[in-house]
């Protein structure tokens, strides 16, 4: 599909705003969940209740990511990678 030069630069900007998200919403849950491991650690808890916790964040980490980072342009999964220049799938430039 061809896209307007207006089109193609709101698609990198859309980009780089997902993955600056993404970095400061799973830095927010990092720190949250270290947090929370002082916490338990100064009350005395922990053991499952932190391999709970963990496993959530992982879940939490892998969801978010394969739900928000897509292309832009055609909505595909842009892959593990955050330094993505072009989308696998369409070929739009991204950065």
């Amino acid at each position: 599909m061809e896209y307007t030069q207006e089109q193609l630069a709101d698609f990198k900007l859309e980009a780089t705003r997902r993955r600056q998200r993404a970095f400061v919403v799973v830095g927010l849950a990092t720190i949250l969940l270290l947090g929370l491991a002082v916490i338990f650690k100064q009350i005395g808890k922990g053991g499952g209740l932190w391999a709970i916790l963990w496993v959530l964040w992982v879940a939490f980490v892998f969801g978010y990511t394969y739900r928000t980072w897509r292309c832009p342009a055609c909505g595909s999964f842009l892959g593990r990678r955050t330094t993505v220049k072009f989308c696998p799938q369409c070929g739009v430039a991204l950065q």
